[in-house]
Formats: structure tokens, C-alpha cells, sequence
């Protein structure tokens, strides 16, 4: 698979951006300021970009297998599952300890399934874990998905469609970006845009940033609207795959675990504030970027550490599963 440096860095601002925003909606800082109040607050749209992230990483991985036939839908779905599943259900356990009931139980049975979003309703338990609901039917839809851009022409007439639908679920039936007809748009446009990254990826960065540029200013200056929205996630995504940013460790490290970030930045905040470290230096922009670090450090530390054990446990599972299937009398551990 084709790896982009510039997606690596759009993951990592992406993630950045979720928690400074969720680290100024739970708090009460006295701050003023455009950034604070206006630009702070619409990165919670950075989750529509990690949408388009999804199908287009997916269509880099699987969507030319598809096409020929060379792939296999269980270990496709497989390792969807242990991907996700092994810390989802860390953080779900979690969650039942703090505040265990009978109903919170049967949210995170339902959680546990990574079906919950075909549920009429929103869990609380790992109130984030909605977002994985929506990528896992996404996931569920992929055959589907790679039949809709089979051409450039499907792909857009399927980009007009989910647009509509977005704007049906919005004004007629109150739906909002938890449900999957609402957000299929952006799972659309990243695949739309995998069609074209061949020739995105020859254009100059430079252009692609002046698009950039304009397309945030009509976001703000419009307002928050799918359509603004998809043209700010396509410019993203489009200049991601056209900069060649150097990759360093870190931004290699966190990418990786980004998704884990997302999901465990708000255990370790309601740590952070028991602690009543997020009002320890005032109100102000100070303690904003102190709770801002601890959060976000620590989110990344817990989740390297987390998926490291995981990791770790998984593989001496299936070490133990192949020994057990090896013939009798013979060390598998040993190559002829």
C-alpha cells in the first residue's frame, strides 16, 4: 500500500484538533478571542476528515484487490476486529467500572459488538465510541462501497447522492452526523478522491495550499454547512497526499495510535480533573494549554502503553493457537 507522509500529519493535527476542542467545551475557561470561542469550536468537524481518512486509507489497502477478485472478506473483517475491538473493550471496562449499572452493562455489550450504531440511540458509555459505530458499517458496506466508485462517474453521481441524503437526514428527519446516511458523504468523497490521487498527487503543493486557504475562509465566512465541510475536508485530504512532509518519530508514533487517542483523551481529562489539575494555575489561556498538554500526553502515553500490552497478548494467543495445531512430536518453532 502507497503511504502518504502528508496523511500521517493530517492525522496527528486532526487529533490534536478533536482534543483542544473537547478540552474547551468540558471546561469553563474565562478566554476571549475568535481562535477560543470560533475556530476552537469548529474543529469538532475534524471528524469528518478522519471519515474521509477511513475510505480513502481503505481504498489504498483493499479497494485494487477488490477489483481483482484477490481478497478475502473474513480476514478482511478480521482484522477490522482486532484493530479496533482489543482497546475499545479496554476502554469500555473502564468506563463500567467508573459508573457500573445494569443499562450502562448492556450499552457496552452492544458496544462490544461494533454494531451499536444500528441502534436508534446514542451510548454513553465511551460517549466518543459513536465514531467507531459509523466507520464499522462503513467498513460492513465496503463491497458495496468499491461497486458505487467503480468509475469516476459513480463516484461523483454517488457523491451528489450522499450529499442529498445529508441534507435530507438534516432538515426533514433531525438526524446528525451519528447516524451513517448523514456522514456517508465524506466516507464518498474520501474514495472519490482516491480515484484521483494519482493525478492530485502531481499537482504542486503550493496550489493546492492557495485552495486550502480559500476554502477555510468561505467555511468561515458562510458558516458550517456540508458543503463548505466537504470542500474543506477534500482540500485537506487533497493537499496531505501532494506534500512530501518529512516523517519524523513522533508524528509516525502518534499517527499510529491516533484512533486510540480519540478514544481514551476523555478518561484521562476526568482524571486530569479529579485531580483538579485543569483549574490548578486559573482560568485562563495559561491553564488552558497546561490541561491541553496533560490531557493529550497523557492520552498518548496511555494508549502506547495500552496497545503495546494488547499487541503483546494477542501475538502470544496466536503463538499458542499454532503450536497447538502443529503435528505431534515436532517444535514449531523450528524451519526446515
Amino acid at each position: 500500500m502507497k503511504k502518504y507522509s502528508g496523511i500521517e500529519w493530517l492525522k496527528v493535527i486532526a487529533c490534536i484538533g478533536i482534543v483542544s476542542m473537547h478540552m474547551m467545551a468540558n471546561n469553563t475557561y474565562k478566554i476571549s478571542g475568535v481562535f477560543y470561542n470560533t475556530v476552537l469550536d469548529s474543529f469538532t468537524d475534524f471528524v469528518y476528515v478522519f471519515m474521509a481518512l477511513s475510505a480513502f486509507g481503505l481504498c489504498c489497502g483493499y479497494y485494487q484487490k477488490v477489483m481483482d477478485g484477490r481478497i478475502s472478506w473474513e480476514n478482511f473483517y478480521k482484522k477490522r476486529y482486532l484493530k479496533i475491538l482489543p482497546f475499545f473493550t479496554l476502554m469500555i471496562a473502564i468506563d463500567l467500572i467508573h459508573d457500573f449499572s445494569t443499562f450502562a452493562m448492556a450499552e457496552g455489550f452492544a458496544e462490544m459488538t461494533l454494531l451499536h450504531k444500528f441502534l436508534p440511540t446514542d451510548m454513553h458509555v465511551v460517549g466518543v465510541g459513536w465514531f467507531l459505530g459509523i466507520v464499522f458499517i462503513f467498513y460492513l458496506l465496503f463491497p458495496f462501497f468499491t461497486v458505487l466508485i467503480k468509475t469516476k462517474r459513480r463516484a461523483w453521481l454517488s457523491l451528489f447522492v450522499a450529499v442529498g441524503l445529508n441534507m435530507v437526514c438534516d432538515r426533514y428527519f433531525g438526524l446528525t452526523r451519528r447516524y451513517f446516511l448523514y456522514s456517508a458523504c465524506y466516507f464518498v468523497l474520501g474514495g472519490l478522491i482516491y480515484k484521483y490521487s494519482e493525478a492530485i498527487e502531481d499537482v504542486r503543493w503550493y496550489y493546492l495550499l492557495s485552495v486550502l486557504v480559500l476554502t477555510t475562509g468561505c467555511y468561515y465566512f458562510f458558516g458550517e454547512n456540508v458543503f463548505t465541510r466537504i470542500a474543506v475536508t477534500a482540500s485537506l485530504l487533497m493537499f496531505s497526499i501532494s506534500v512530501k512532509a518529512p516523517l519524523t518519530t513522533p508524528i509516525r508514533l502518534i499517527s499510529g495510535i491516533s484512533m486510540e487517542i480519540y478514544l481514551s483523551h476523555m478518561f484521562i481529562f476526568r482524571v486530569v480533573e479529579k485531580m483538579r489539575l485543569n483549574t490548578r494555575f486559573g482560568t485562563g489561556v495559561l491553564q488552558y494549554c497546561i490541561t491541553l498538554l496533560l490531557v493529550f500526553s497523557g492520552a498518548c502515553m496511555f494508549s502506547y502503553t495500552a496497545q503495546k500490552i494488547l499487541n503483546r497478548l494477542l501475538q502470544e494467543k496466536a503463538f499458542r493457537q499454532t503450536s497447538n495445531k502443529s503435528p505431534a512430536g515436532i517444535d514449531p518453532s523450528v524451519t526446515q
